[in-house]
């Protein structure tokens, strides 16, 4: 994968779909060289955009699938100290 490529998925299976895309882009070879060797032994935070109570088919709200296929994607490359984060901001 090239530094700037953008990566386009189309369907219906979000988890899998994320999934499919952290594997193309390496994430995982990314955190172990940012990291290193020792990586998976971090807490890694996954902030999802929560910013309205709205369905995520319109645009503000991660889909839980997206998320779902994340927390696989890092537990599956042996990362299982996560945790979910939010904080709220009110204009």
């Amino acid at each position: 994968m090239e530094r700037n490529e953008i990566i386009k998925a189309y369907g219906t299976e979000f988890k899998e779909m994320t999934k499919r895309i952290l594997a193309y882009s390496d994430l995982n070879g990314e955190i172990v060289k940012k990291l290193g060797a020792n990586a998976n032994k971090g807490l890694i935070a996954i902030k999802p955009n929560l910013v309205s109570v709205s369905p995520a088919d319109y645009g503000a709200t991660t889909h839980t699938e997206i998320v779902a296929g994340i927390i696989e994607y890092l537990g599956e490359n042996g990362y299982d100290n996560l945790v979910i984060v939010e904080g709220s901001w009110v204009g």
